[in-house]
This record gives structure tokens, sequence and C-alpha cells, in this order.
């Protein structure tokens, strides 16, 4: 990432591989998915809207599916929404507070997380939303009850490049580490803070 622009690829991989590779998930026996860009299929014969990361919990992961299939999430076969879905700004155009924020909330996501690095929507970096009566509320980062995760802005070095990042933290508030910060504490998490007070 640089100064001006986001690094998807990276980012992306930043909140999925850590899970993935250290989190033992949200309790003993369960199982969980997060996925990035991946496209979510709510329901059949309509679209897939393509979200930038999402969570959830107590399913499992299609096996020995074409790469296409296995970066869709098929709600039909989850038997249930996200808990979390992600969104990065990269642009004023992209609708992750106007069109993908009121989709997610329609159908029941429970949290809805905007990170906006460049501030291109507004002078909060990490905007978090919580889901009440149908409708988002500004909320907590977390981390949240029930999911055993929340989210942190950090700065730090990801492959090679120094930035602020969007990360995930356990139930403890700790960031959840890569492969590398497991094996190497040289780089120690700088945290940024809690989300922007509203």
């Amino acid at each position: 990432m640089t100064g001006d622009r986001l690094d998807f690829e990276k980012q992306s991989r930043l909140l999925t591989q850590p899970l993935s590779a250290n989190w033992p998930g949200p309790g003993e026996g369960r199982t969980f998915l997060v996925m990035a860009n991946a496209g979510w299929y709510y329901q059949t014969k309509k679209p897939a809207v393509v979200l930038d990361c999402l969570l959830s919990l107590d399913v499992m992961g299609p096996e020995n599916v074409p790469i296409k299939r296995s970066r869709s999430y098929y709600q039909w076969e989850t038997g249930k929404q996200p808990d979390v879905v992600i969104e990065f700004v990269t642009a004023r155009t992209g609708g992750e507070e106007s069109f993908k924020k009121q989709h997610s909330a329609r159908l029941g996501v429970p949290h809805y997380a905007v990170f906006d690095p460049l501030r291109l929507l507004s002078e909060d970096t990490l905007r978090t939303y919580e889901l009440v009566a149908a409708r988002y509320w500004p909320g907590d980062p977390g981390p949240w009850p029930g999911i055993g995760l929340g989210l942190r802005v950090w700065e730090g070095m990801f492959e090679g490049v120094r930035a602020i990042w969007l990360r995930w933290c356990d139930a403890n508030g700790e960031i959840v580490p890569t492969e590398k910060e497991r094996f190497s504490q040289a780089d120690e998490p700088v945290l940024l803070g809690e989300a922007e007070p509203r």
C-alpha cells in the first residue's frame, strides 16, 4: 500500500490468511469460513454481490470444486448469511456506505465494516456498524460477543510494505498474527487505537 492507494490483494490476504492459519475458531467444534473478493449468491436466479471480505461462522467451505465456485458464497448451501462483511474504500463511487451497506442490512448481516484508509468518504479510517431492528447503527469494532473477533487499524510491515492496514483481533483484543509474526516477534504490532469516535 502506498500513500495514495489501497493494495487490495495484500489487504485481502491480511484478513484471510491469519484467520485460516492461526485462529482456532469461535468455539470448540465450531467451524468458520473467511473469504475475500467473494461473490455472495444470496438467492437463486439473482446476481451475486461481490464482497471485499466476509466471515461466516458454523459453516464449511466447499471442497473439490472449481476455483471460480470456491470464491463464491452460496447462501442456500450454507444456510445462513455471513456474520461479518468488510468493504474497502478505493474510490468515492463504490457504494460501501450506500447500496452495499443497505443490502447487507436487508439480508441480516449482524456486523458491517468499512475500511477507508485514504478517508475518501469520511474522516474515520474504520467505521463499524451493528444491525439493530433491521438497520445499521454505528457500533464498536469489537471483539464482538458471539463472534470472538473484532477489527483494528494497524500500522506495520506486511509482505515488504509498511502501511496502515486492517487486522482482525481475537476475543482478548490481541491482533491475530500472520505466520511470520507467530514465529518471530521482531516486528511487534502497533495498534493505532479503536475506531475513531463518531
